[in-house]
């Protein structure tokens, strides 16, 4: 399987290029101002910023209690902003014609998912670009727009002399179907899906990519894919990640600077999916 894996990196560069992101892209300044009261207040179910309960403030406590360092909820109804509901102001702004005001992924009739795809992303801080040595984790919710995905949900993947660098989060047409990778001039370490994914009924994935150690996992719709484990020597500098190559609606997108459990990851999707 593995000679699939540098195919599709290639390809998926390919991809990258036409779309304008072989550089980074420009995020938000950086802003480690503290805590605000912006948590407690999504804790108490105000985390769409309209005050309306259901599903999705239910889902931002059980977030929130497990004290990300960004959280992107996507309820704005309209504009480029995108606020940090973490309350460490990590605000960030979408680029391209994106589209505000989608159904929510997690079925809450009060919130909204924003439309990706198509030159429209949404550029992280370099800062969430960890090194191979920090624990974090990934997690997002995202309606593709094709019943068969193929590409990039979370990319910096970039080559320079033919020589691959950065992370991607990816749909493939075939083996493997779903992959996270870094590369740092070799594949430093990978988790895939080697069967095709099926959504929850409601066209949902809920991916969530954990790094802890040297090993990454995987986890899809609340099933775990254990990866593989590795290191590299290359200097680590981080760029920014480009979120929404893949068309889709993307939902309730939160970074962690610790791995999460795999019982937390559990209460997630299972929070997410309760009607």
């Amino acid at each position: 399987m593995s000679f699939l894996v540098p195919f599709f990196a290639c390809a998926l560069l390919g991809c990258q290029l036409l779309a304008g992101l072989d550089k980074p892209l420009d995020a938000p300044p950086a802003n480690d101002g503290g805590t605000s009261d912006g948590a407690a207040d999504a804790a108490s179910g105000d985390a769409r910023g309209d005050a309306t309960p259901g599903t999705s403030s239910r889902y931002a406590a059980v977030v929130l209690s497990d004290k990300p360092v960004a959280y992107y909820t996507f309820d704005e109804p309209e504009g480029a902003r995108c606020a940090d509901r973490s309350g460490r102001a990590a605000d960030a702004n979408l680029t391209g014609t994106f589209e505000r005001g989608r159904p929510s992924a997690l079925g809450d009739p009060g919130g909204r998912s924003v439309r990706l795809g198509g030159g429209a992303g949404l550029p992280l801080d370099p800062r969430f670009d960890f090194d191979f040595a920090q624990d974090s984790t990934f997690e997002l919710w995202i309606r593709p727009s094709d019943p068969t995905p193929e590409g990039a949900m979370m990319t910096n993947l970039t080559s320079v002399d033919e020589v691959l660098s950065g992370s991607t989060l990816y749909f493939a047409a075939a083996t493997p179907y779903v992959g996270y990778e870094r590369w740092s001039t070799t594949l430093v370490r990978y988790a895939h899906v080697t069967q095709p994914l099926a959504p929850t009924p409601s066209g949902v994935f809920h991916f969530v990519v954990v790094n802890s150690g040297a090993t990454a996992t995987l986890f899809v719709n609340g099933t775990r894919y254990d990866g593989s484990p590795g290191s590299s020597t290359e200097p680590f500098r981080p760029r920014s990640l480009v979120v929404g190559q893949l068309p889709g609606d993307y939902d309730e997108l939160a970074i962690y600077d610790r791995a999460l459990s795999d019982v937390r990851i559990a209460e997630h999707y299972a929070v997410g999916i309760a009607k």
